[in-house]
């Protein structure tokens, strides 16, 4: 069941800008070719919807983008965009605001592209999300979203998606880290991976890397009062923040928004797949 903590979770300092680092892993990596379907950023008004540290709100802003708005519900998140901007040079061309999308007051036919990732699987009604969205492109304007597959309730499913992605952490397969995350899930772990939720070790253990010291914990209840016992751990979102819905019904917010679809692409390991970009235009 979705909770009704998920946005204080989200706001809280201490809690997601721990564990969001995307930048190196190649299934994050990949998800800034789909903007190619936009073409020329020169000119062009774009709102990072979920823009967390900014790092698409700094790419756009790099690949010439008239205007860059990014809105993120944590503070901690965006003092960290902000300094990154700054530290970058672009700070005059990004605008960052605190505020939930489900709240806040878009302009009516004002952005040239909207990017959503990441988000709306964390919302409570991402339908009223999308049809805001919808609202404030511009015609002909493009929005770019994605969601998790509904498979991730799964034990089974979610514990070999976390190996795949620390495999896909590693800058290069030929990274000897890549062969140590492995060998110490099939070692210590890997008996349980299949059967049990995710491998929770005594804090005090956890030192040995960051990929395998992380830890979830189904509710977030029980992951507020974990973090009062241990401020410094990193925990990684809990599982009742994860609004999951079939692939049909994500695809439904946009085709119901009035929005076309350009294309759906499946995303994660290409036998694996973890989710679902959708490419959406605003035809009237």
């Amino acid at each position: 069941m979705f909770s009704e903590q998920a946005e204080e979770y989200f706001s809280a300092r201490g809690t997601v800008a721990k564990w969001w680092n995307p930048e190196n892993n190649r299934w994050y990596k990949k998800q800034f070719e789909y903007f190619d379907y936009f073409g020329n950023f020169e000119n062009k008004i774009v709102a990072d919807i979920g823009t967390g540290k900014g790092r698409f709100a700094h790419y756009f802003a790099k690949k010439g983008a008239q205007g860059v708005y990014g809105l993120d519900i944590s503070e901690e998140m965006l003092d960290i965009a902000r300094r990154n901007a700054q530290r970058d040079g672009i700070s005059g061309k990004i605008f960052f605001k605190q505020g939930n999308i489900l709240d806040i007051e878009l302009k009516n036919n004002f952005f040239d592209l909207i990017c959503c990732m990441e988000t709306l699987i964390h919302l409570r009604d991402p339908q009223k999300a999308v049809v805001k969205m919808a609202e404030s492109l511009k015609k002909g304007g493009i929005i770019i979203a994605n969601t998790d597959r509904v498979m991730l309730r799964l034990r089974i499913y979610r514990n070999i998606y976390y190996l795949l992605y620390w495999v896909n952490s590693c800058e290069s397969l030929l990274n000897p880290l890549c062969y140590c995350k492995f060998l110490f899930f099939s070692k210590r772990l890997l008996s349980k991976l299949l059967f049990k939720p995710f491998p929770e070790m005594p804090y005090e253990c956890e030192s040995l890397d960051k990929f395998v010291s992380l830890r979830q914990l189904k509710t977030t209840k029980d992951t507020f009062e974990f973090l009062k016992q241990y401020p410094a751990a990193d925990l990684l979102y809990p599982l009742d923040v994860l609004n999951f819905m079939p692939k049909e019904k994500f695809i439904s917010l946009f085709s119901d928004a009035g929005l076309k679809i350009i294309k759906v692409i499946p995303e994660g390991h290409w036998f694996f797949p973890k989710g679902d970009i959708v490419i959406a235009r605003k035809v009237c």
